[in-house]
């Protein structure tokens, strides 16, 4: 692997990540979730997160105004 092509990875990467963020920020839930895996797992510091369903409901409009 060349560093032309490393770095264009980290870019996709990163584009990727700025998507899903922007996806959640905008409250477009769906969006941000069509990111993760079905069973993907989401490592926080307050808890695991296992599944898509299980991220949904963390990420859900209700869920995040508790944030707030």
């Amino acid at each position: 692997m060349t560093i032309a092509d490393t770095l264009t990875d980290a870019l996709i990467c990163e584009r990727t990540v700025i998507r899903m963020s922007n996806a959640f920020d905008s409250g477009d839930i769906s969006a941000g979730l069509a990111h993760y895996a079905v069973d993907a797992v989401w490592l926080r510091p307050d808890g695991t997160l296992s599944g898509r369903d299980a991220i949904a409901a963390y990420a859900s409009p209700a869920a995040l105004a508790l944030l707030l």
